[in-house]
């Protein structure tokens, strides 16, 4: 499986918080400070096999995007999460910590 020739599907969040906190449940995931005002989150998949785990959803300050399968499974996931710039960022809880801002 290979995530880079899927068709891409995207989906957009309305935030004005300040900071973001973004549980990617170590899914490749590239993130990107962006001229907007919303936060862009772009998902590849792929899969042949098992049961799909498909998640993004943005409750309060916490963007929680997650992709894969369960059971015999085959299948590759990549997402890209697009942020204004000046969003401060804590990428997959405290012992990592990342920065939009250039």
């Amino acid at each position: 499986m290979d995530a880079s020739k899927a068709a891409p599907e995207s989906k957009s969040f309305a935030y004005s918080g300040s900071s973001l906190k973004l549980t990617t449940h170590e899914v490749a995931t590239e993130l990107v400070a962006a001229d907007r005002k919303d936060i862009k989150v772009t998902r590849w998949f792929d899969h042949a096999a098992g049961s799909e785990r498909l998640t993004w959803t943005l409750k309060g300050d916490t963007l929680d995007i997650d992709a894969g399968c369960s059971g015999i499974a085959f299948c590759d996931a990549k997402f890209k999460v697009e942020v204004p710039r000046g969003l401060a960022v804590i990428r997959d809880g405290p012992g990592e910590r990342r920065s939009s801002t250039p």
